[in-house]
């Protein structure tokens, strides 16, 4: 068991501060079970719930507010995603409904027990701007850091006020053994895994695909005896895979003669590459549903619902711990990825890892960069070295020099 972080405001803010329940009730602790196993209330992105039965929510990378009244057994959850101000996306938001919700049993905010839990540097100015909410209210609160996949399920329980954080299940990293509790915690500070999101899944963009089999394979096969790709911000590697069954297919399709296909995935997570080189995943229902055919020819069965990809595949990817931002200073690829990951950034941290990503692109190359922010389609097409395709898809000039 371990406490949190505790804030607390000058006495004067909050007035008959002694009319409220203790505020040290809340009981925190990391484990090792399967958030799975307890039946509670799912709190979405952008969603708050209110109420005595247990409750909970994926965090990954972004941000909740939570209160508690001991006496009441009444729990509140936000899910903060800081994608707008609307509803409970937004602190201010979040918080006006929490107190909503709280008033229909007669509690106030500052009658609660508040606390804070964080996830990366991706969603920093989401957890900065609650704060400073809380802060300008008066309301006392402890925190936590939880640094995205790292302990990314989280369980309040206001019957016994037990906040909980599980880590990974063996159902989700197949033959990885559970770790080991850090009882100092120490792993939440550190800084170097505050830029995870822990965000991936199998032939997720269905987009990127469709891209990678009528645009991008059939110009490279027009053009090179090569396809070189990049996947940045990889997480566990299944996009990786996800690309390299598609490219593998499309290849076996169109191609007559020898042909290079290599695929490299890079992220700043060693335990997330650690997976990716183990290439063993849970498989969704969709995913074997709509690319059964991928699945059979370039993967091999563990149990019902595990895949560990194949050899044929597996011999064409690499794996290297990297930051986006270092950029690809040594070579050039035909496709450079990144998807599902600047969303968690703020716009002028999307154009740093911008930067980076367009030194990996090859004169006629693909670049795909999936992004809510239109910055990153006007720093693309402002010096006429890209071209616009597609959403989120873009072609570097042939005739331009690569950006260093």
């Amino acid at each position: 068991m371990e406490s949190l972080k505790h804030h607390d405001p000058m006495p004067g803010n909050l007035g008959n501060r002694h009319l409220r329940p203790p505020l040290t009730a809340l009981k925190f602790e990391v484990v090792r079970s399967e958030i799975r196993d307890h039946h509670s209330v799912r709190i979405q992105q952008g969603e708050v719930h209110v109420g005595p039965e247990p409750q909970q929510t994926y965090l990954r990378s972004c941000v909740c507010v939570g209160f508690y009244h001991s006496t009441l057994h009444v729990g509140a959850l936000s899910h903060l995603t800081g994608f707008s101000e609307d509803g409970g996306h937004g602190p201010r938001g979040a918080l006006r409904e929490l107190e909503c919700g709280l008033g229909r049993y007669g509690v106030r905010l500052r009658d609660c027990e508040c606390f804070v839990v964080g996830g990366t540097d991706a969603a920093r100015h989401v957890y900065d701007s609650a704060i400073r909410e809380l802060r300008h209210l008066g309301l006392p609160f402890r925190e936590l850091d939880v640094l995205g996949a790292f302990h990314r399920k989280l369980l309040l329980n206001p019957a016994d006020g037990r906040l909980e954080l599980f880590k990974k299940s063996q159902s989700d990293s197949p033959e990885v053994a559970p770790v080991t509790p850090d009882p100092s915690l120490a792993c939440f500070h550190d800084h170097g895994r505050r830029v995870i999101t822990g965000a991936s899944l199998l032939f997720r963009n269905e987009a990127l695909l469709q891209y990678l089999r009528d645009t991008v394979i059939p110009s490279v096969l027009n053009s090179s005896a090569r396809c070189h790709i990049w996947c940045a911000g990889c997480s566990t590697g299944m996009e990786v895979y996800s690309v390299g069954m598609v490219a593998l297919d499309c290849l076996d399709q169109y191609s007559h003669g020898k042909f290079e296909l290599r695929i490299l995935g890079t992220d700043i997570s060693e335990e997330a590459l650690a997976q990716g080189r183990l290439g063993a995943y849970v498989l969704t229902r969709q995913a074997e549903s709509r690319y059964a055919s991928l699945v059979q020819r370039y993967c091999e069965r563990i149990d019902a619902h595990t895949i560990r990809i194949g050899p044929e595949l597996r011999s064409r990817v690499s794996f290297n711990q990297r930051d986006i931002r270092q950029g690809s200073h040594r070579h050039r690829f035909e496709l450079v990825v990144c998807d599902h990951v600047l969303q968690y950034f703020t716009p002028e941290m999307q154009i740093e890892f911008l930067q980076g990503l367009r030194t990996g692109v090859g004169a006629g190359g693909f670049l795909f960069v999936s992004s809510p922010s239109n910055r990153i389609k006007e720093a693309l097409l402002a010096d006429g070295e890209y071209e616009m395709l597609g959403r989120n898809f873009f072609r570097r000039n042939w005739a331009t020099p690569a950006v260093h």
